[in-house]
């Protein structure tokens, strides 16, 4: 089922907008294949912030936030491709993803010789998958990122189909997994009106993970799935400034040795849509603007809700046909046994 789920659940762009070449470092992932990313400077920045994309979406699509994020926030970012997306080589798989994000980071550790504590992860829907896996793995090695930020993540694919307590073979992406492990204080962001990922998955990722990380989800009252719309901009900007000013210095030792578990945390940061606030991207902000920044910063989509419900249909049918063949398989099985007992 596995190859089937990710055919279903990886959307890359159809049609490909590539960025300058200049613009472009190649790098090679683990699995052998190449993959494009960008590093936008900020001269007075002391944060990098690690963007991984939503699906449906690609380099180029994301190009003029990424460079909106570097000025509003004064940090560097650096983004990239999934692989199989974009012009990137080969075709999208779980594994991939988690190869891809550790090619950038080690580019940012090593070439770039950035520190695990000068690095904020930002992940969305699909990106918090390779997020919160890098997130576990640097806090594993005893050496975390100095954040985590989460907008619209899933606890896993399967979760956002079918109310599962617990992960199942084939599952993809089980940030609820990850979770414990994280050792770096998490900023979730999550819209009220989410009808694609419900915003119940940042609350069951913000119980999971250590105490010591625990920010109350922001809520952002009537905001849905898709990117951020400009009314709500600001209030997320100075969110996410907050959290890189205030909780990126957390001392690791601090964290509860092994899995943190679940706890009855309820409490959440809503946000209501003020009446007065509307920002736009300057996508003309530097004279180096290539042909993809130089378009309207449109609201990049991560699903369309319809192309979701086709989804939902077809991996719901699939999970079905899977736990027909466990419950059938546990059936034969016991009745194997109960026959060779007699």
């Amino acid at each position: 089922m596995g190859d089937v789920v990710s055919s279903i659940l990886f959307q890359p762009p159809q049609a490909v907008r590539c960025l300058k070449a200049s613009k472009v470092t190649w790098l090679k992932t683990k699995n052998n294949f190449r993959i494009p990313s960008v590093f936008i400077a900020n001269k007075t920045a002391k944060i990098t912030l690690l963007y991984s994309h939503a699906n449906a979406e690609d380099l180029a699509d994301v190009y003029v936030w990424l460079k909106y994020l570097s000025k509003q926030l004064n940090v560097n970012v650096m983004g990239y491709d999934y692989t199989g997306y974009g012009q990137s080589e080969g075709e999208p798989a779980e594994e991939h993803c988690y190869a891809d994000i550790d090619a950038v980071y080690e580019h940012l550790t090593t070439v770039r010789g950035l520190k695990p504590s000068q690095i904020v992860l930002f992940g969305r829907s699909l990106g918090s998958g390779p997020s919160c896996y890098l997130a576990s793995k640097t806090s594993a090695e005893g050496n975390p990122v100095a954040g985590l930020i989460l907008h619209s993540p899933f606890t896993s694919i399967y979760r956002v189909v079918a109310d599962v307590g617990c992960t199942l073979s084939g599952d993809k992406f089980p940030n609820i997994d990850f979770a414990p492990d994280i050792k770096c204080s998490v900023l979730f962001i999550h819209g009220t009106a989410d009808k694609i990922i419900p915003h119940s998955h940042s609350e069951s990722l913000s119980n999971a993970i250590d105490k010591q990380a625990r920010i109350p989800p922001f809520l952002l009252d009537g905001m849905g799935h898709n990117s951020i719309p400009e009314e709500y901009r600001p209030l997320v900007l100075e969110k996410v400034r907050d959290f890189l000013l205030h909780h990126t210095n957390v001392d690791p030792s601090k964290f509860q040795k092994g899995k943190a578990g679940v706890s009855a945390i309820r409490s959440t940061t809503q946000a209501s849509l003020p009446s007065k606030h509307n920002i736009a991207l300057d996508a003309t902000a530097d004279t180096d603007d290539d042909e993809a920044t130089t378009a309207t910063c449109k609201e990049v989509t991560c699903w369309e809700e319809s192309i979701f419900d086709v989804y939902v249909k077809a991996l719901h049918e699939q999970w079905v046909e899977v736990q027909n063949k466990d419950t059938a398989a546990t059936t034969a099985s016991s009745s194997a046994a109960k026959a060779k007992a007699r």
